[in-house]
C-alpha cells in the first residue's frame, strides 16, 4: 500500500497548540489587565494634580479663599470626568478621589 504525501495538521500536533496558546493566554491576560489597572490609576492621579492646580489657580487668581460651597462650585464648572467621575473631595490644601483608595480604604491624597 501507498502512503500519499498527508499535508495538514493531526489532532495530537492541534491539541498541544491549543495547550501552548491557553498557557500563553493565562500568563499574559492578567498581566495585561494588571497594567490596564496602574494605568487607570496613574491617569487618575495626574488628572486629580491638575485639578488641584487649577483649582488652586482658581482661588488665587480670583482672591478667593477655599470653601466646601466654592469646591462645589468649581467642580460643577470644570470638572469634566476627572478620576472616571468619581466624587472629588478637598481636604487639608489636597484634592482627593473617592474611588481610588489605598489598602485601608482610605482616600488618596494627591501632592
Amino acid at each position: 500500500m501507498r502512503l500519499m504525501n498527508q499535508k495538514g495538521l493531526t489532532l495530537v500536533e492541534l491539541l498541544a497548540v491549543i495547550v501552548v496558546l491557553g498557557i500563553i493566554s493565562a500568563i499574559a491576560v492578567p498581566a495585561i489587565v494588571g497594567v490596564i489597572e496602574k494605568t487607570e490609576k496613574d491617569v487618575c492621579e495626574a488628572e486629580l494634580v491638575q485639578f488641584k492646580r487649577g483649582y488652586e489657580n482658581h482661588l488665587v487668581l480670583n482672591q478667593l479663599s477655599h470653601t466646601d460651597v466654592m469646591f462645589s462650585s468649581y467642580i460643577n464648572e470644570y470638572s469634566t470626568g476627572v478620576c472616571g467621575g468619581c466624587e472629588l473631595v478637598y481636604m487639608d490644601g489636597e484634592v482627593m478621589c473617592s474611588e481610588r483608595g489605598d489598602e485601608d480604604g482610605g482616600d488618596v491624597p494627591v501632592l
